[in-house]
């Protein structure tokens, strides 16, 4: 092998290196902890008991079950947004009665328990809607992450 042949496969060796050594340095760079999150109950119903105005309601809880062995502090349930098909209807920063910002220790589990403010008004374009679906958005300090709860049934209490 010549000079410049040699000179060739060195600079192929040492940009191949760099690069493998680059791809293994972004695998560990983006991959975020495992967090499972399931709907473990759902309820959504317009009051439209006379003597005020239509109003809006949610209550639910999620598991949430960390599959890592890294913890992950400050995981909070930020915002419950309701759609009708593609149409959003509302974002709303849920309420609890308990801490809706948790440390998820290393392989651990929790859950989250959450409803909605008491005056949230209901349009009218919620009495011809049977079911709307429900996204949750949680956060941590490095990201954010939307979960599908699902669609449900919109009941109505009079």
């Amino acid at each position: 092998m010549n000079q410049r042949q040699t000179y060739i496969a060195i600079l192929f060796l040492m940009i191949a290196c760099s690069i493998n050594f680059g791809c293994s340095t972004c695998k560990l760079q983006n991959e975020n902890p495992k967090i499972d999150i399931t709907t473990s109950e759902m309820s959504i119903w317009l009051d439209l008991m006379p003597g005020g105005p239509a109003r809006f309601h949610f209550a639910g809880a999620v598991q949430i079950k960390n599959n890592t062995q890294d913890e992950v502090e400050n995981f909070e349930l930020s915002e419950v947004v309701v759609k009708s098909d593609d149409l959003i209807l509302y974002r709303i920063s849920p309420e609890s009665d308990f801490p809706l910002k948790i440390k998820l220790e290393a392989d651990g589990e929790d859950e989250l328990k959450f409803y909605s403010p008491q005056n949230i008004k209901a349009g009218p374009q919620l009495n011809k809607i049977d079911s709307l679906n429900v996204i949750l958005k949680f956060s941590t300090k490095q990201n954010e992450r939307s979960f599908d709860a699902g669609k449900f049934k919109l009941d109505r209490t009079y």
